[in-house]
């Protein structure tokens, strides 16, 4: 079940000195308005650059964590959504893969899911409208963003109650709606449309792909398997689910494909400097050296090196974030 987030005054640190006014500061400036380029007519000359020049705005290393050499496989596919857009002259589409629909707390060192919103999902957003910042400097008609949440496969792949993720996706679209970006972001939410049968009439079948009846009978299905096959068997029932899932989607998802995954789909930053990764984690902020703040991404494997507040951020951000984390480097 997804963990509530307790917010007492005891849970609190103290503080490192100067903290709460930098991270103020950081967070005024992140919200101030992105510098949007005046409208730019679209002409046969732009039009012909137009597919190359998106490619290149999203191979770059402000938004792409893989190299260049990891998403050539990519250009094909996003050329022929930019081109598609063109003839029709609409918004260039983008479908983001956010995960199950839960955030990440390392409040007790071991990452668990809640549904709260916090620093992770305003980066991400602020990366989209820089998205669409850059994109409208060639292409006047711009973007739309969906966020892809397949809770359902979180559901039955790790156990997390669908009303929790609906929980999230609630507080995540009035995130949404406090910044004012209805027109631009919107969700996808895999169990507002299907259901566990549809997900049934999906499945892979074949030899070692656990079977979805089992998956529905928790306690059925999980006590056969022996702990030292437990990890495999994990990995069997997520791509089992993944390739449902994506069955399903397909006919939903007429655009290009981002995801902040170690996988073949185009890496998308979820903020600035932020990594490709598989592992979960909460998004904190720090210090790069003894320099400004930053965010990064706090994880289990890293959780020990660092000393973490936590920072009430009322009146400071949306209403619909209570507070986020400040990592101070304990060891090297």
């Amino acid at each position: 079940m997804i963990e509530a987030l307790t917010r007492t005054v005891d849970d609190r640190m103290t503080g490192t000195p100067d903290v709460p006014s930098e991270l103020r500061q950081y967070l005024e400036t992140l919200l101030s308005e992105p510098s949007m380029p005046g409208i730019t007519r679209l002409t046969s000359t732009g039009m012909a650059l137009l597919p190359d020049r998106l490619f290149e705005t999203l191979a770059s290393r402000e938004f792409c964590s893989l190299s260049l050499g990891r998403v050539t496989g990519c250009r094909d596919a996003v050329m022929a959504s930019v081109t598609r857009a063109l003839h029709r002259v609409e918004p260039i589409h983008f479908y983001y893969g956010l995960g199950g629909g839960y955030a990440t707390s390392m409040r007790s060192g071991t990452p668990r899911p809640v549904s709260e919103v916090g620093l992770a999902e305003l980066l991400l957003l602020r990366q989209v409208t820089r998205l669409a910042a850059r994109v409208s400097q060639f292409y006047p008609v711009g973007i739309r963003f969906s966020l892809v949440i397949d809770n359902l496969s979180a559901h039955l792949v790790e156990d997390v109650p669908v009303h929790d993720t609906l929980a999230y996706c609630r507080n995540l679209r009035r995130l949404v709606d406090d910044l004012g970006l209805q027109a631009l972001t919107d969700l996808l939410v895999t169990s507002e449309y299907f259901s566990i049968a549809d997900f049934a009439q999906m499945w892979p079948r074949g030899a070692g792909v656990p079977d979805i009846a089992a998956l529905t009978n928790k306690s059925r299905g999980r006590a056969s398997v022996p702990p030292h096959e437990a990890g495999e068997e994990s990995a069997r029932r997520r791509d089992a689910a993944r390739q449902a899932a994506e069955r399903l989607l397909a006919p939903m998802i007429r655009g290009v494909n981002l995801t902040d995954r170690t996988t073949e789909s185009l890496g998308f930053r979820p903020f600035p400097g932020g990594e490709a990764s598989d592992e979960r984690g909460e998004v904190v902020l720090t210090r790069a050296g003894r320099t400004a703040l930053t965010p990064m991404r706090l994880t289990a494997a890293n959780h020990a090196d660092y000393r973490v507040e936590r920072h009430a951020v009322a009146g400071i951000l949306p209403s619909s974030i209570v507070e986020m984390g400040y990592a101070e480097r304990v060891r090297d």
